[in-house]
């Protein structure tokens, strides 16, 4: 967004009393204030009430799902206009004046906290112990920092570099230890959580499944090509055509990742309506431009497999009531994405260990983890702080 675009969209803001907006986001950014910081042309103040709310602002500005949030809660939208984008004066106000946190002095008599994962959840979880003047050791399993968006989201490269951009002040801190490719599971933390004051496990949700068979109850760490090519590993040589149904980046990823491996025809059968959300319908475009057929507001409502192990899928059309036939020779349904097993345990467990971001709900979206990490961070600073004063700590 430019300059002169940012300063129109600014002047469309209403500045509403009880804004909507504002109530709506997840981080509870200030969202009137900064746009009015914007339209005074005082970008710097627009920077601190982003950064202040949010230490991941330009990420989020990247690909926090706005429709969804403060952009559905828009007055505008109710009178039957476009709402103000939001989300790209976010990102305007966040790549102006990148604002590095000064992180307090340890405090005395604190043992550092243990985060495991570095992706939106553990480093919102880190930003916020180290605004407590606590020190923090990350374990991350991948040779990066960013977890699974800077890893799958189509955005993933601009995504790698704002994370790298947000974690900056991290990444430069004295009492921050992030150790890369370090694998965790239970037996490790619980031999970590002796050596800590707390343990906070932010380690998303990478277990994807398919959802027919024979692939039904699939699981497999990784992302959506991961699950493509355990598909393909069933089927030597690539099937001639494929049909992804689900909604989400996941069976989308799948689809523009199955026209690269040179599959010959690739359908996408959605439910959801690309008008809902500008960076879907942008992502979805790029799909068709790379040879994805997009078939919307259709879900499969039963299958039936051939004996040379082909598919007839009944697909029904919401938009016009009817029912469809399609035959492919592949068929893959991602019908969910599951945190992994010893995260259950992990939770059964009292004391000082904590489950922070896409690992402990099911909201998926970039900015719920980071709202959960930033949480998790206070809880846990909070509760050795109340140790402390009684002389526990």
């Amino acid at each position: 967004m430019t300059r002169g675009v940012a300063l129109y969209e600014a002047a469309r803001c209403l500045g509403c009393h009880e804004a909507p907006c504002t109530s709506r986001c997840p981080v509870k950014i200030p969202v009137y204030e900064f746009i009015a910081s914007i339209l005074s042309t005082n970008f710097g103040r627009a920077a601190d009430l982003v950064y202040r709310a949010n230490p991941l602002a330009l990420t989020c500005g990247i690909s926090c799902p706005s429709w969804k949030y403060c952009e559905s809660g828009c007055t505008l939208r109710k009178l039957g206009q476009e709402p103000v984008r939001i989300r790209a004066l976010h990102r305007f106000a966040a790549g102006q004046e990148h604002r590095t946190p000064v992180f307090p002095a340890i405090a005395n008599r604190s043992l550092p906290v243990a985060v495991v994962g570095a992706g939106p959840a553990g480093l919102a979880c880190a930003q916020a112990l180290r605004m407590s003047g606590i020190a923090v050791t990350i374990f991350e399993r991948e040779d990066r920092i960013g977890g699974n968006a800077a890893a799958h989201f189509p955005e993933r490269r601009e995504l790698q570099a704002a994370l790298y951009e947000d974690a900056k002040g991290l990444l430069e801190d004295d009492h921050v230890d992030i150790q890369l490719s370090t694998e965790v599971g239970y037996r490790f933390l619980q031999e970590i959580r002796r050596e800590f004051a707390a343990v906070c496990v932010a380690t998303g949700r990478p277990v994807w499944r398919s959802g027919q068979e024979p692939y039904h109850g699939q699981t497999m760490t990784g992302g959506p090509k991961d699950l493509l090519q355990a598909l393909y590993n069933r089927r030597s040589p690539l099937p001639p055509d494929i049909v992804v149904e689900g909604n989400g980046r996941a069976p989308l990823t799948i689809a523009m990742a199955a026209t690269g491996a040179g599959v010959g025809r690739v359908r996408l059968v959605t439910s959801g309506d690309a008008t809902v959300s500008r960076p879907w319908h942008r992502d979805l475009r790029e799909a068709m431009e790379r040879g994805v057929e997009v078939i919307r507001h259709t879900r499969v409502r039963a299958y039936q497999v051939l004996p040379d192990a082909s598919y007839v899928l009944e697909a029904h059309d919401a938009a016009n009531g009817e029912t469809r036939q399609m035959i492919t020779a592949a068929f893959a349904s991602v019908t969910a994405r599951e945190r992994e097993p010893w995260v259950d345990a992990v939770e059964e467990k009292a004391g000082n260990l904590y489950v922070a971001g896409e690992a402990s709900t099911a909201e998926t979206t970039l900015t719920a983890a980071v709202m959960g990490g930033l949480r998790t961070g206070r809880s846990i600073a909070a509760n050795i702080a109340d140790r402390r004063n009684r002389g526990d700590a």
